[in-house]
């Protein structure tokens, strides 16, 4: 679905009002807001997940964490 200028607006004045520039606390909320600015619904609804483990995917060999994980779709 495309993003449209207004839905992009209002995804930057979102992310300028509330999100404080933390991962931990605001990566989730980041990434349901991005997706509704593309006309999703939200990660759930589209059977994206958020921290999704990945053995062996850290630089070290051991297990590792892909920030967005959507089935089919793009790992981030």
């Amino acid at each position: 679905m495309p993003a449209t200028p207004e839905s992009i607006h209002a995804f930057l004045n979102y992310c300028r009002e509330y999100i404080s520039g933390t991962k931990r606390s605001d990566g989730w909320l980041f990434l349901n807001i991005f997706f509704q600015a593309f006309r999703y619904e939200g990660l759930k609804e589209v059977g994206a997940k958020c921290e999704e483990v990945v053995p062996d995917g850290s630089r070290k060999g051991k297990t590792g964490f892909a920030d967005l994980f959507w089935p089919r779709k793009i790992p981030l």
